[in-house]
């Protein structure tokens, strides 16, 4: 399986995902100092999984990569799809969410949303570009609460959620969701309020809320 430039220019731990289409994915092998027990991932080496992760430093996925393999349960060719990302480590800013495949960082800096959104989509992580968060369900709800209990409650976060254009109509304002109607909503008892005052949508655990800025 081709794998090549997979890994260019990546330091550190590193986490790859194997996806199938049409067949089934394994390892021959999991080599010492990789990691391939992962929630939400199939078992990597019985050849029964549809998706696999694993992770270690780049010499030793670079090995494991080695021993990738697909094989095919239907008539066509299976398809595997591979993505290269720095893996998770305990003590940093980030949750990563197997149902969606999506990394999250919360960041307390004090800014106003227009600031926020314009770093979050200048932000890069593992080669992808960020935005501020779009949540479009309860599962993407609990996933970005879980990240604000660890990260420190002392601030409101903001969403990707407007009403700036028109009064009361929610609107996702960053990422591929990028003016579509907000499908999903949490909000604290007795929000929306604010009305044109308040266009923004933050977020603070488990809730959201609207801010004037």
């Amino acid at each position: 399986m081709d794998s090549s430039g997979l890994l260019t220019g990546m330091t550190g731990t590193i986490r790859v995902i194997a996806e199938v289409t049409g067949g089934t994915v394994k390892l021959d092998t999991v080599p010492a100092g990789v990691n391939a027990t992962f929630a939400g991932y199939g078992n990597a080496t019985n050849g029964s999984a549809t998706s696999i992760a694993f992770e270690g430093s780049v010499a030793n996925v670079t090995t494991a990569l080695a021993g990738l393999k697909a094989q095919r349960t239907g008539t066509g060719a299976a398809q595997v799809s591979l993505n290269a990302v720095p893996a998770i480590t305990s003590g940093n800013a980030w949750n990563y969410d197997t149902t969606n495949g999506h990394y999250y960082e919360a960041v307390k800096t004090h800014y106003t949303w227009s600031q926020a959104k314009t770093a979050a989509e200048s932000a890069v992580f593992g080669g992808m570009a960020g935005y501020l968060v779009s949540i479009t369900n309860q599962q993407e709800n609990n996933t970005v609460a879980s990240l604000l209990e660890q990260s420190g409650l002392e601030i409101a976060y903001w969403t990707g959620m407007t009403d700036q254009t028109s009064e009361g109509t929610f609107l996702y304002g960053s990422g591929p969701e990028l003016g579509s109607v907000v499908g999903f909503t949490s909000w604290r008892s007795g929000e929306p309020n604010g009305g044109n005052a308040e266009n923004y949508v933050s977020m603070n655990v488990p809730d959201m809320g609207r801010d004037p800025t």
